[in-house]
């Protein structure tokens, strides 16, 4: 008998055709989704009706069945790989007349499985984009708000850029200046927190709240996450409190969310729902049966945010930033050489250096050049908790005295974006240093209880 390839079954049958396979030792029943770049050679790519996709091995299948054709049009369908292709500013949907009394909240999608769709009877995943198409699938956000939709890209969360960012920044100034109460912002979640970082630094003053939301589980999975914190980053982006936040579950349960600064939160387990933690610092609140507490320690947080110039008749953002900047991780066996070559190609440098903010003696020589020359460097620490303090050691003290800035309790991944945003502000370095050691949007934690 001929062998059965996974080719001849996508010449066979179309996307979504409903299908029985005959195994050499069972039988499986689904819909046939696409294969892409990443499925492996050989392997069928089947949607179960429970909503789980499973990879059949051609070595296994005996036989084929049809059981039904597909019954949704061609062009409803969207492959993974033009869900990667960005949309730039693509806008949907202007608010309703009649619910002018609802509070106004634009959903802005950077991408992100919380703002897609599964289409079950062919197992393609496609993004939502208009506002009535997001609202049928969860319907109770019509009751929360007024919902209309813009979308900045469509990218999947480790393809984002400061760019991107910075397009996000000004749509985000375009809606306020529009009167909306709130903006959520739907993204990955891999790399939410340096976006809501760079946010917060892009969009200073705000006089609404911006609150970011992912999903850590796809839309076609039963433990979904993604409508629990979508309604719940409504509910922040309605309680009236402006500044950049990011709202996830509080716990793996679907029992109540938490609220965290732009700032000061970061993605700690790969998968868990509730992933999302602040670090070195309470959260601002949560979200419990659609009720928004906050908690003492945000006020601090609020204070930060300042307003608009009382003659300032519209909203700016500070959209500007420079890309020659760079992350390093300390680590046993790094080569001089790779320090050479990143002050030969930076203006600024964050390392996140071991313990209380150290880097080996060797290096240091070579950091004091860099600065003497114009670059900025700062120091954060790798640790999850605690603070930068380089007057402890002898490495550190001359860390300090060749003018490394101490960036105290900030996230490596927060003062990588702040000395992006920083050194596209100006080009006076005394001026950046300045920044770098101001606490903006509540980077820093001023009263320690850790």
């Amino acid at each position: 008998m001929k062998t059965l390839t996974s080719e001849d079954i996508y010449k066979r049958f179309q996307v979504g055709d409903h299908l029985l396979f005959k195994l050499k030792d069972r039988t499986v029943e689904g819909s046939l989704m696409p294969s892409h770049a990443f499925t492996s050679d050989g392997v069928v790519v089947l949607k179960l009706s429970a909503g789980y996709n499973i990879g059949l091995h051609e070595k296994e299948i005996v036989d084929v069945e049809l059981l039904g054709k597909r019954t949704v049009r061609k062009d409803t369908i969207q492959l993974e790989d033009e869900n990667l292709k960005a949309e730039r500013c693509l806008k949907t949907d202007s608010f309703k007349k009649e619910e002018k009394q609802k509070p106004r909240v634009t959903i802005l999608t950077m991408g992100g499985t919380i703002a897609s769709k599964v289409e079950y009877s062919t197992g393609a995943v496609r993004s939502v984009l208009r506002a009535q198409e997001l609202i049928k699938l969860n319907p109770d956000i019509s009751k929360m708000a007024s919902i209309q939709c813009v979308t900045v890209c469509n990218v999947l969360s480790e393809n984002i850029t400061p760019h991107h960012m910075a397009d996000a920044a000004r749509t985000i100034a375009d809606e306020i200046n529009k009167g909306v109460d709130g903006i959520v912002v739907t993204h990955g979640t891999d790399t939410m927190g340096y976006t809501s970082a760079m946010m917060s630094f892009m969009l200073p003053a705000l006089p609404v709240p911006v609150v970011f939301v992912g999903s850590q589980r796809s839309s076609d999975r039963p433990s979904s996450d993604a409508t629990k914190n979508l309604y719940d980053a409504i509910a922040v982006a309605t309680a009236g409190r402006p500044g950049v936040m990011v709202v996830m579950h509080g716990e793996s349960s679907d029992s109540f969310a938490l609220i965290h600064r732009g700032t000061k939160v970061r993605k700690f387990h790969s998968s868990r729902r509730d992933a999302f933690q602040s670090v070195n610092v309470e959260p601002l609140g949560k979200v419990e049966n659609g009720k928004v507490e906050w908690f003492s320690s945000s006020d601090d947080f609020f204070s930060l945010q300042g307003k608009m110039g009382e003659n300032q008749s519209y909203y700016k953002p500070l959209p500007n930033w420079n890309e020659k900047v760079l992350l390093l991780y300390i680590h046993p066996g790094l080569r001089k050489e790779i320090f050479t070559s990143v002050f030969e190609r930076c203006e600024g440098v964050v390392f996140a250096g071991t313990g209380l903010g150290h880097i080996s003696l060797e290096f240091i020589p070579l950091v004091e050049e860099f600065i003497k020359k114009g670059g900025v460097a700062v120091m954060t620490t790798q640790c999850f908790n605690g603070t930068v303090n380089m007057n402890v050691y002898t490495n550190g003290r001359r860390l300090v005295k060749a003018g490394v800035i101490s960036g105290r309790d900030m996230l490596p991944e927060t003062a990588l974006m702040k000395l992006m945003w920083a050194l596209g502000q100006t080009k006076d370095k005394e001026e950046v240093k300045r920044l770098m050691l101001e606490n903006l949007r509540g980077e820093f934690t001023e009263r320690r209880r850790f």
